[in-house]
């Protein structure tokens, strides 16, 4: 099952969820909405307090969709010229 569905699924609130297993909520939130890839120094808190629900082979599945993620939007970067990139500030 991925933790996404797990939260929803147990009525959890994705705070609590966090702070169980020591991450900032904004950094949960990022994950579950596919803007980011956990460590897996997480992967055994998860695992653990999902009671294996969430398992293993699902964090390492969801790694590698996020990894092969980064690689298209690296391969399309490096297909645009350098002043036809789009850098996005932290004040947009």
């Amino acid at each position: 099952m991925k933790l996404k569905e797990y939260i929803k699924e147990n009525g959890l609130v994705k705070s609590w969820f966090a702070e169980r297993i020591g991450l900032e909520p904004s950094t949960l939130c990022a994950h579950l909405n596919g803007k980011l890839s956990l460590s897996t120094k997480y992967w055994t808190r998860i695992i653990l307090e999902t009671k294996g629900q969430v398992s293993y082979e699902e964090l390492i599945k969801d790694k590698n969709e996020w990894d092969a993620k980064k690689n298209v939007t690296k391969k399309a970067n490096e297909n645009v010229r350098p002043e036809k990139q789009f850098f996005c500030s932290a004040k947009s």
